[in-house]
This record gives structure tokens, sequence and C-alpha cells, in this order.
């Protein structure tokens, strides 16, 4: 596929198409399509950077396929500015689904999700600064989507304003993870197990109404008119 096509379709898929939204994504429905298939859908426009079959998971033995968008990458590239997994079951179908953006030239948009979805269930938020030297500090806010069975995490840089931190413009990661129906997105613990995978220990993310003055139909309005605006959170509200 050409780069010019492989880039429309790409888009197409990040933007969601009418007759596959989320969470259906370039025509990969987790619970529904064989992992096969979903490889086969990506591979023309896509870079494989490792398939593991037969392995270990919580549901049994899965397959994994790790991909990069093949027109953003590079071989020196320390993380590629698009890719994602596709991890299947042992009845052949795909569990999960994720995509991760670093780059601005395919991002995932965030008023647009909110105008196709509506409100999420949760927005959940966290700061750190990851001990960076130069004090750089990160928002990271989570949003969960249980009745299309999706998450969406974005990753902002902030900066310190008086006694608070605050979290502007585009993110630094956007990223999208895709489950079958029948998935529970419960509790804290629940979505990051989704978002983090399986480890001892999480990010210490709360509920944004316990460290903001934004409620959840606050957070909706707002972003869809300013999907870059700044969001606060005191810095008395984190440890």
């Amino acid at each position: 596929m050409g780069k010019e096509e492989a880039w429309n379709t790409f888009g197409e898929w990040l933007t969601g198409e009418p007759d596959c939204l989320l969470p259906c994504w370039a025509h990969i429905t987790p619970g529904k399509t064989s992992w096969h298939e979903a490889v086969n859908i990506l591979s023309p426009i896509i870079t494989a950077s490792e398939i593991t079959q037969d392995f270990t998971c919580l549901q049994g033995t899965c397959s994994r396929f790790d991909w990069q968008f093949s027109h953003l990458y590079t071989p020196q590239d320390f993380t590629p500015p698009v890719y994602g997994t596709v991890v299947g079951d042992e009845t052949g179908q795909v569990l999960s689904l994720s995509i991760h953006t670093h780059t601005s030239e395919m991002p995932i948009m965030l008023d647009h999700i909110l105008k196709q979805y509506g409100f999420p269930e949760k927005v959940l938020i966290e700061t750190s600064n990851y001990d960076d030297p130069d004090e750089i500090f990160y928002l990271d806010m989570i949003l969960t989507f249980p009745e299309y069975n999706f998450i969406l995490r974005y990753n902002r840089v902030a900066r310190i304003e008086e006694n608070s931190i605050v979290g502007c413009g585009d993110p630094v990661v956007s990223s999208l993870f895709l489950l079958p129906e029948e998935t529970t997105i419960g509790d804290t613990e629940q979505i990051l197990t989704i978002v983090f995978g399986e480890q001892e220990t999480y990010p210490t993310f709360q509920k944004m109404e316990s460290v903001s003055n934004w409620t959840i139909e606050t957070f909706y309005y707002y972003y869809i008119k300013y999907p870059t605006a700044c969001l606060s959170s005191p810095l008395s509200s984190w440890p």
C-alpha cells in the first residue's frame, strides 16, 4: 500500500468510521474478530516488531502481535510514534487491542471521542515528574467508557503555577484500550491493570472530582469546546 493511501486509511481508523465505531477499530472488534484476521487487516500498513504465540495469560493461552505504523516508524526511534498490540485468546479471537500515539501527526482527538461517545463514566488523574532533573511534570488522565468497552489515556506536560499543577496542550501520549463486551471496567485497580498490565504497584491515580474542582459534566463540556484546555489540581492533593 502506498504512503498516501496508508496515511488516509490509518487516519480513518483513528477518527472512526461510521460502520466501525469503538470498540471496533480498523474493522477489528475484540471478542468477535479472529487474531489471524486482525493480523491480516493490519499487515499492509504496519511493521511487525514481534509476534508471540502460545504464551500464558490470565485467560489461559494467548497470542500477541506488536506493531508500529510503518510510515512514521524509523529504526532510530526510541519509542515508535504510533504503535499498538493485538492480543488473541486460546479460541483464536482477539482478546484486546491497544493503540498508542506519541506524535501530533496522528492524534487520537479528545473532542472527537467526547462528541461521538458522550460522557466518560470516570476520569482518573495522576501527576508526577518522573524524577526529571529539569522538573518537567506530567498530568496523566484516564477516561473510561464501559458502555463502548474502551478506555482512553491522555498524558500531558504540566507545570507548577502557585499552589497547583496545571496540564495543558496536546498530549505527550494518547492511547486507546479496546476490550470485548463481557469485560468489566470497574474499580480503579481493574482500570489500571488494563492500562498498565499486571504489575505489583501502579501510579497513584485519583478521581478527578476529588483532586480538582471539575465534575464529569464540566470536563465533558469544556473539553468538547477546548480539547487542549488546562486542567488544574492543587499540589496539596498529591503526596
